[in-house]
């Protein structure tokens, strides 16, 4: 199975080249310059695994939610890629990615994934790691004010911006329950990978006709890209 993923969601841009389970990525933190970064990223991992785009299977990148203008960018280029190659695509949650990444750094199986949203509201949602090590989503995702922000009984460890901009509320609010949490950790390429790979699997890829952002805020949830 040969991936090519991106994700430009969030503050992190980055690719990554999922072969044979083998993953190549590039990772960049950077509030803005993702449009003129990504494609780079994808050519210079091409060459470094001496592979072409017509030799992936797929293409996987995060749909969303978090920046507008961010998932816009990963949204564009992964159609136009996939209109050039014809392949199938996995749109993947950025906050699953988000939560997939920390449990690959810090090992936490159960994860309250949460981005700053901006207008003092989060993009949220909780993630359990199933059988395969592929979080899953428990429940729905969420956008709310970060005092609304629930945790069932289960220990759960916090990811994501949303955690450094609303740290006191969140503690909070979330009390006993909040095991610990770590503000500097993104959705990446190489966790998109991963779970794309499986997603794949399980006949879960699209049509780039069919694939769509995800913003989770009413007033853009029907925007074009």
């Amino acid at each position: 199975m040969n991936i090519l993923a991106i994700d430009t969601s969030t503050e992190a841009c980055s690719a990554a080249i999922w072969i044979d389970g083998a993953c190549r990525s590039q990772y960049a933190l950077t509030p803005q310059g993702h449009s003129e970064r990504i494609l780079p990223m994808c050519d210079e991992l091409l060459a470094e695994a001496g592979m072409s785009l017509e030799q992936m299977d797929c293409l996987a990148f995060g749909r969303g939610p978090g920046s507008f203008t961010g998932i816009r960018v990963g949204t564009a280029v992964i159609q136009g890629i996939a209109f050039a190659v014809d392949r199938p695509v996995v749109a993947v949650s950025s906050l699953r990615a988000l939560a997939q990444n920390a449990f690959s750094q810090w090992g936490h199986k159960n994860i309250a994934a949460a981005i700053d949203a901006r207008m003092n509201e989060v993009y949220w949602g909780l993630y359990q790691l199933d059988e395969y090590s592929i979080m899953q989503l428990v429940g729905e995702e969420r956008l709310s004010p970060p005092e609304q922000v629930t945790l069932p009984q289960t220990q759960i460890f916090g990811a994501g911006s949303a955690w450094a901009s609303y740290t006191q509320t969140l503690q909070t609010s979330l009390g006993s329950k909040l095991d610990a949490f770590n503000a500097e950790c993104y959705p990446t390429a190489s966790s998109i990978a991963l779970i794309a790979e499986k997603e794949f699997s399980l006949g879960h890829a699209q049509s780039v006709e069919a694939i769509q952002p995800v913003y989770l805020r009413d007033r853009v949830a029907q925007a074009k890209v």
